[in-house]
């Protein structure tokens, strides 16, 4: 695996060849000293950091101009309109003849030239407004030159800036390309050096021997790849849903054979285990019914002990590996409740539940000691039968001060 690795990462050729655990050794030893070789430049990253800031800044610099370059054309626009309005007004203004004829002070009139009585207001500011747009007109004249020359400065500027982003976003990405590719190597190295740290750390726990142990070692792999083919060789001759259903079928007469014993409601069926719904069936053509729908504490009960009875009976005959012991605890409550008891005396009990007590410990009993060696059952129940067979099964009586766990034993308060 680990060769495989290093050829992986490029710390080896790749080798169609089988070699022998010594040589996969020697090629693994021939990579442990590797080490680095690339000198990485630091300032890289600075640098292109460096021209980004530059290229922002110039992206700033070069909108602002823009800005400027456009408010310059508006106010072009603008001036040389106000020129041709004030061209046009003196226009309107100097056929009338008025900047020859009229006085000063207004006293006659432009048309007739006869003297008035009272100066016309309106003839004085037409004059004023005459002189005025000559000297307005004048000025735009003057401006619009260097105006123009503005914008042209301006844009000239502009282009320069442009090709500056230019240079520099080509600079730019030279600078993140060659970064990529010193990151690519670095990983590659990165990858290379875990490897090498694997293998080296795997040399330095072989023992010393390991090498004079690879005969025996080789001998004892192919002796379990040896057993591996032939279980795998059995595994596929099994025919596993045929075994399954042989091991249903016998559990499952088992089953009706305990439920007979113990006088079942549903003995008069056949009682089979349904593993998929992990449940116990009394078979009909026409209604099985599993132990949910069969009612009752005591058919309850009965399915458990006819399915673990049956399922030991399987598994100690067939020679299962499952432990072999089955405990219960009072089996007999839904007819002996605790309230009830009498110092485990069945008198409390009518005739009818008193046999189906009995009925239960027969059955457990005749069970044992029918797989003797093979089984034990453990049963903790307050009846307490007064034939001797019975009293000889029991090991310990915990009643009145006599209890599992003693009286005097001192109790832990956390």
């Amino acid at each position: 695996m680990l060769l495989s690795e290093a050829e992986d990462s490029g710390l080896l050729e790749h080798s169609t060849e089988t070699l022998s655990p010594p040589a996969v050794l020697e090629r693994l030893r021939s990579v442990a000293t590797w080490r680095t070789s690339q000198s990485l430049p630091v300032a890289m990253n600075a640098r292109a950091v460096e021209l980004w800031d530059e290229i922002s800044q110039l992206r700033e610099r070069a909108g602002q101009l823009r800005d400027e370059v456009k408010a310059a054309k508006k106010l072009a626009g603008e001036v040389g309109g106000f020129g041709r309005e004030i061209a046009e007004h003196g226009a309107r203004l100097e056929p009338l003849g008025l900047a020859i004829h009229i006085s000063g002070d207004g006293s006659i009139c432009p048309i007739c030239f006869s003297s008035l009585s009272e100066p016309v207001p309106t003839v004085v500011e037409m004059q004023r407004s005459l002189g005025r747009v000559a000297s307005q007109l004048q000025a735009v004249q003057a401006e619009r030159p260097r105006l123009t020359e503005l914008i042209g400065q301006m844009e000239a500027e502009l282009l320069t800036l442009g090709n500056q982003i230019n240079e520099r976003r080509r600079a730019y990405d030279s600078a993140a390309t060659q970064q990529l590719e010193f990151a690519t190597v670095a990983d590659a190295d990165n990858r290379r050096a875990h490897v090498v740290g694997r293998i080296s750390l795997y040399l330095e726990n072989i023992p010393s021997r390991a090498g004079t142990d690879f005969q025996r070692l080789e001998r004892n792999v192919e002796a379990t790849f040896g057993k591996v083919t032939a279980l795998e060789k059995w595994f596929e001759e099994l025919d596993l849903e045929e075994r399954l259903a042989a091991a249903i079928n016998l559990i499952g007469r088992s089953m009706s054979n305990y439920a007979n014993q113990l006088q079942m409601e549903w003995r008069d069926r056949p009682m089979r285990l349904d593993v998929k719904k992990l449940t116990v069936t009394a078979d009909h053509p026409s209604d099985p019914v599993t132990m949910d729908r069969m009612g009752s504490a005591e058919n309850w009960l009965a399915c458990h002990l006819i399915a673990h009875l049956a399922l030991h009976e399987f598994f100690v005959t067939a020679g299962r590996p499952v432990p072999r012991f089955l405990m219960l605890d009072q089996p007999t409550q839904v007819y002996y409740p605790p309230e009830r008891d009498a110092d485990g005396s069945l008198s409390a009990l009518n005739n009818e539940d008193q046999e189906a007590v009995r009925r239960i410990f027969n059955v457990l009993m005749n069970f044992a000691e029918r797989l003797s060696p093979g089984l034990q059952i453990i049963v903790t129940d307050h009846a307490d039968l007064g034939d001797e067979r019975f009293k000889a099964a029991v090991v310990e009586r915990w009643r009145g001060e006599r209890k599992l766990i003693p009286p005097d034993w001192p109790v832990a308060v956390s």
